[in-house]
């Protein structure tokens, strides 16, 4: 369809993109000032944008945003002190207002990425303590947001990662682990808590970048990166018993797609 400008200024980094209905979706990004978020809005293959707002004055950087329902969403972000941020996007039409900010806990909180369980929960990964991979579950209660207890799930530096959620108790994260390696691991969700099931090795042969994931059923998802030559890559990972992530064969994209980012 035709491209859209969205804004005309300041300057957007940080972008991203939640779906909240079949015909709507939630944009955020930061800019000078802060964070902003507007309603993009489709019909056939045109899309119009809402108004603008404002949403906070303390976002840093790694903006996220997952859809709840097709009236509320969840965005996250690093804010003061390098912590983890978190607040409801609630919808009207067009129109978005923002609810309470909650500060999430009190340590770094970098590359940031969070899926929608149900209506009222949703889990957040992020680059914490010491760089390892960190998971809590965010519990909506009207525009408030709570926070379970924080999950270490490993103890590699991780920066680039994906989360689908399988259902509104389990969901499957991916990401640059040992070595810069793909690999995975299932969460399981019991109210506010999150257990992880192994760590699984998903590709091996060179360094994982630009990682996607979106889900097939409800234990299968299909997973999408590129690696350090520039090649693009995709696979299918699955759940077998409660938290065993298996993987299916590697496929080539294609041999040189001159990036290293990719989305599905």
């Amino acid at each position: 369809g035709a491209i859209l400008t969205v804004n005309s200024g300041p300057s957007a980094s940080y972008v991203a993109v939640g779906l909240v209905s079949s015909t709507q979706a939630v944009a955020v990004w930061l800019a000078t000032g802060g964070a902003y978020a507007c309603t993009l809005n489709i019909s056939g293959t045109t899309i119009t944008a809402g108004t603008i707002l404002h949403v906070n004055t303390t976002a840093g950087a790694y903006a996220s945003v997952c859809g709840l329902s097709s009236t509320q969403a969840l965005f996250i972000s690093y804010g003061p002190s390098a912590y983890l941020y978190a607040q409801t996007l609630n919808i009207s039409g067009t129109t978005i207002t923002a609810g309470t900010i909650l500060q999430v806990n009190a340590h770094i909180s970098a590359y940031t990425r969070c899926v929608g369980l149900s209506s009222t929960q949703a889990v957040a990964v992020y680059y914490g303590n010491s760089g390892y991979l960190t998971a809590v579950t965010l519990n909506i209660s009207g525009t408030s947001v709570s926070a379970g207890s924080e999950v270490t799930l490993n103890t590699v530096t991780t920066e680039r990662k994906a989360i689908v959620a399988l259902s509104s108790t389990k969901a499957i994260v991916v990401y640059s682990g040992d070595s810069g390696y793909l690999q995975g691991v299932v969460l399981s969700i019991s109210g506010t808590s999150i257990s992880a099931g192994a760590v699984k090795n998903l590709y091996t042969a060179q360094y994982a970048y630009g990682i996607g994931i979106a889900n097939l059923t409800a234990t299968d998802a299909v997973v999408t990166w590129v690696n350090n030559l520039g090649a693009a890559f995709a696979m299918v990972v699955y759940v077998t018993g409660a938290t065993t992530l298996n993987a299916g064969s590697t496929v080539t994209v294609n041999s040189s797609s001159g990036n290293v980012s990719t989305s599905v």
